[in-house]
């Protein structure tokens, strides 16, 4: 299945906080399903300060962050697919308080979570092999 790579909060935030927009320097025509990964890179400084900003939009666009996620959560749901979502569109001037001028805008819907599965990543859109047995889903 296709997948793409998103570093953590930003990961967490578009399953669990409304983050409806995925920003790239690169438009996409794929549309469609696509398990997220979140990348394995983790730095406490950076992942903590992208938290504070991603409070600050999710406040902005009305949703309220789960307060029970911590930093080990956080660093625990790296390197591995986390979810999944639907990418719907692709524009530019996407308007959401997520969306970064000047960046492509990829459309997301559907946002849901999945079970930790522990894998590489890598640029761009890849193929995956994801064992939907995990989320009590026996095919795809």
């Amino acid at each position: 299945m296709s997948a793409i790579s998103i570093r953590q909060p930003w990961a967490w935030t578009i399953l669990l906080a409304g983050k409806d927009v995925e920003n790239r320097s690169w438009m996409t025509r794929y549309r469609g399903p696509v398990l997220i990964h979140a990348g394995k890179h983790f730095r406490p400084k950076d992942v903590r300060d992208d938290v504070r900003e991603c409070a600050r939009i999710a406040k902005a666009a009305g949703h309220v962050l789960p307060g029970t996620l911590t930093m080990g959560d956080l660093k625990s749901q790296t390197g591995g697919i986390v979810g999944m979502i639907t990418v719907v569109g692709c524009i530019r001037d996407y308007r959401s308080p997520w969306a970064i001028p000047g960046e492509w805008h990829w459309q997301l819907a559907g946002a849901r979570p999945l079970p930790f599965h522990p894998c590489k990543g890598r640029l761009g859109i890849f193929k995956v092999e994801y064992p939907f047995s995990l989320a009590g889903r026996g095919e795809e």
